[in-house]
């Protein structure tokens, strides 16, 4: 075959594979746009509903309508404006135009928390997003609510019992430990029902948006899309009521949203750190099993109908303990000052590996990919700090000594919980580099690169020396952050690195 015909077959070859690029893209667009103008149409009938003169259908003035907020006849609302068919997104911009500023939202930071979270602050970005700290909650839950508050910008606002967890099991006991209904029931208020009354109250909710889904328990079963809490006199809208576990992964999957950090550990629900325990479960309803012992599926949070000088009483009795003292002053800790509540988190009892100033990268000199950042970043004249990481020998499937040629290497276990307390429900760490800026975790070399604008012919040619070691001048950088000094600004440029490399000895070939 002449060179000619090769050169013919490549060039058609292709142009094939081009046309084929191109035709999926296009298909994608249109089916994206088709999608965008459904949802648009379906917006559109939902407000054209809601505006239509409907005789009393719609609203329908009640003596038992709320303090806050209209009178909706949810008859008509759940059968015709959101019953099933109807997307989540659609019913929360439904929710949004009814009730305004005083629509809210709840979240536990749980296994699947970001799904509603990402989906009603895309359509209402700044709602109040109202969070529940027991006081007792795992320290994964602390840092992946830290870090789902940062990436989506939550205008948050944490609420807590005015019975600190100290005061309560001194006064009642371990009250979640008991197997009795009264002792379930008064923990769920002090710790929970009752900062939530306080926290609808103060932010003046006519509605609440509630993640909860009718696979999850037999009382959710039951529930219709929007229903009216009498006790606390505020509507109730769930979304994501129809939604099967398989939608949530989807959504999760599809806008590279994280799960609670604690589903790498088998943890399947997660609540109180001391009533959540992993479990391998076949169904939803069994994944409740792991929560309060597998005795019960609810909180309190969705069944208690006390209403707030109910709930408040009971707060004033058990707040007062058993010998009759008078309750203390009441404190609304209404926390609008996060970085109290995330102090902990901030000072764990092992400190977290790292410095949190420019460029840090966990790496190891066999590779390629890591000396490409270090070329990268030479050329920009960054400086950053290197830090050979323990490797996983795949062969053995064991982790190699914490100690290279007498130098110490940094544990996979110190990246690990580093990557975890600035990045939760991240998978675990497969590859090289794992680079950070300034405190925050930014990917590989190729998210680096993509954070730098660097472009993609400087990409592929600080990846053209493959294999064998980190190029002489980064030995030299790996030696000095090896004592925590960080590198100067204004290094050799990339073309002084490869001028520097063909003096060294020629690397060897890639595996």
């Amino acid at each position: 075959m002449s060179a000619r015909t090769v050169a013919t077959l490549l060039v058609g070859m292709t142009t094939g594979v081009a046309m084929v690029l191109v035709t999926q893209r296009l298909a994608a667009k249109k089916k994206r746009r088709r999608e965008e103008a459904e949802e648009a149409e379906e917006t559109t009938e939902l407000y054209a509903c809601r505006a239509a003169p409907s005789s009393g259908s719609l609203r329908t003035p009640s003596p038992s309508s709320p303090a806050i907020g209209p009178a909706l006849n949810l008859t008509h609302v759940n059968h015709t404006i959101v019953p099933a068919e109807v997307s989540a997104e659609a019913c929360i911009k439904w929710a949004y135009a009814e009730f305004g500023e005083g629509l809210v939202m709840s979240t536990s930071f749980g296994m699947q928390s970001a799904v509603l979270l990402h989906m009603a602050t895309r359509v209402a970005p700044n709602i109040p997003v109202v969070w529940i700290d027991t006081g007792y909650l795992h320290r994964e839950t602390y840092l992946f609510a830290r870090h789902l508050a940062k990436r989506l910008n939550l205008n948050l606002h944490v609420y807590q019992s005015d019975l600190s967890p100290a005061r309560m099991e001194a006064l009642h006991g371990r009250l979640w430990a008991n197997e009795d209904d009264v002792s379930h029931r008064v923990y769920g208020v002090l710790r929970k029902v009752a900062p939530m009354s306080r926290a609808l109250t103060a932010l003046g909710a006519s509605a609440l948006l509630s993640g909860v889904r009718k696979s999850q328990t037999d009382h959710r079963s039951s529930l219709d899309r929007v229903t009216f809490h009498h006790g606390q006199r505020h509507y109730r809208i769930h979304p994501l009521l129809h939604w099967t576990k398989r939608d949530v992964d989807d959504y999760i999957a599809r806008h590279k949203l994280p799960y609670h950090p604690l589903k790498r550990k088998g943890y399947v629900s997660v609540g109180d750190a001391h009533s959540t325990r992993p479990l391998e479960a076949a169904t939803e309803r069994a994944e409740r099993g792991a929560r309060f012992g597998g005795r019960r599926q609810e909180c309190g949070l969705h069944t208690e109908r006390a209403d707030p000088a109910q709930i408040d009483a009971m707060v004033r009795r058990l707040e007062a303990g058993h010998d009759g003292d008078a309750a203390p002053p009441r404190m609304d800790r209404s926390a609008s000052d996060d970085s109290l509540l995330f102090a902990a988190v901030d000072c764990p009892d092992a400190p977290v590996h790292g410095t949190n100033r420019g460029v840090e990268i966990y790496g190891r000199e066999s590779c390629k990919f890591c000396a490409a950042a270090c070329r990268v970043l030479q050329s920009r004249g960054l400086p950053f700090t290197w830090y050979t990481m323990q490797r996983f020998n795949q062969k053995t499937g064991q982790l190699e000594p914490a100690e290279v040629d007498g130098v110490a290497v940094v544990a996979r276990a110190d990246v690990e919980r580093r990557l975890e307390s600035v990045a939760p429900g991240l998978p675990p760490i497969e590859t090289v580099p794992q680079i950070f800026r300034d405190g925050d975790y930014v990917g590989g070399f190729t998210e680096l690169c993509l954070a730098l604008e660097i472009p993609k012919t400087v990409m592929d040619v600080s990846l053209l020396q493959i294999g064998g070691q980190l190029p002489a001048v980064c030995r030299t950088w790996d030696a000095a952050a090896s004592s925590g000094a960080q590198l100067r600004r204004g290094g050799p440029s990339l073309q002084e690195i490869f001028a520097a490399d063909d003096h060294s000895a020629a690397p060897s070939p890639s595996s």
